[in-house]
């Protein structure tokens, strides 16, 4: 078993991987619900979308789901990038 991580350690680890810090955790779940109502409007726009019909929300809630989905793994793989952030481009 390992010792536990000092302070100096951690802040070390955060500033590697940010993936391990609430701004990137805030900033991931920001981008991943907008991305998902992005996806629920895009649906819902469509021309074959029934209010009344279920297939027509089934629909709707896939379109959300992988969207956000796919913000999620974007996110995750751009907290590689050490930029502390879910972006996957530099700050500017």
């Amino acid at each position: 078993m390992s010792a536990p991580l000092t302070r100096a350690e951690l802040r070390r680890l955060r500033a590697q991987r940010p993936l391990f810090t609430a701004r990137f955790w805030a900033d991931t779940a920001e981008r991943v619900i907008t991305s998902a109502a992005g996806g629920a409007l895009a649906v819902a726009s469509a021309s074959t979308f029934v209010l009344g019909a279920p297939d027509s929300w089934a629909a709707m809630g896939v379109g959300a789901g992988t969207a956000a989905l796919v913000s999620l793994l974007k996110a995750i793989v751009a907290s590689r990038g050490g930029t502390g952030s879910a972006s996957l481009v530099p700050n500017v």
